[in-house]
């Protein structure tokens, strides 16, 4: 019995080894920030992907679900015209384990996004715009 609970401990173990969805989770946090010339200012930006919708004001840290497709991020506020910019999702280091369950568990991975990441912060930049300080 000891020896079949400890065989079934390590087929547990090396199954899930590769799992993204247990190592990193589905979500992270996300750092935004507006700046025109250098200054930090507030905006109303909108973040997407193909999990959801996310809606702040900057600056701000929120909590994202991760994704395969990019995250698109607009952002508008008083003296800034509406930008969009869209951030690539890389896959995770631990999206790349799923070699060690045979790739088993990379599509729930794909799926709900846990293999893959966005940067955690991004600065959306913008010259064209009359800081708040300014006015």
């Amino acid at each position: 019995m000891k020896h079949a609970l400890s065989r079934l401990l390590a087929v547990l173990l090396v199954g899930l080894a590769g799992c993204s969805t247990v190592l990193t989770g589905r979500y992270q946090e996300f750092d935004l920030v507006t700046e025109c010339q250098e200054i930090s200012v507030v905006a109303e930006c909108t973040l997407r992907n193909e999990h959801g919708t996310w809606k702040t004001k900057t600056p701000n840290r929120l909590v994202i679900q991760r994704g395969f497709s990019d995250l698109e991020i607009t952002c508008k506020g008083a003296g800034l015209k509406p930008h969009t910019v869209r951030l690539a999702s890389h896959a995770n280091w631990s999206h790349y384990a799923n070699v060690l369950n045979l790739g088993t568990l990379a599509l729930v991975d794909v799926h709900n996004g846990a293999g893959y990441a966005y940067p955690s912060s991004y600065a959306f930049s913008v010259d064209q715009c009359l800081p708040v300080s300014a006015r």
